[in-house]
């Protein structure tokens, strides 16, 4: 049986601190290896988002529009 994936965004609803502090609040919750977690970012958060999920499960994409 396949993985479920769990994607989502959050358009540009979030700056750089506001990201940060979700990505903080619920890494820890949902790094557990039994879906695969996607968040996908404006352009704005990436480098931010990518260094806070070094080390985990959590995958990061981009939202392109």
């Amino acid at each position: 049986m396949r993985k479920k994936i769990i994607a989502g965004n959050w358009k540009m609803n979030f700056g750089v601190k506001q990201a940060t502090d979700f990505i903080n609040e619920i890494k820890s919750k949902i790094d557990n290896g039994k879906v695969d977690t996607i968040f996908c970012v404006p352009f704005t958060d990436i480098g931010a988002v990518v260094k806070l999920l070094e080390g985990t499960n959590i995958k990061v994409g981009a939202q392109n529009c």
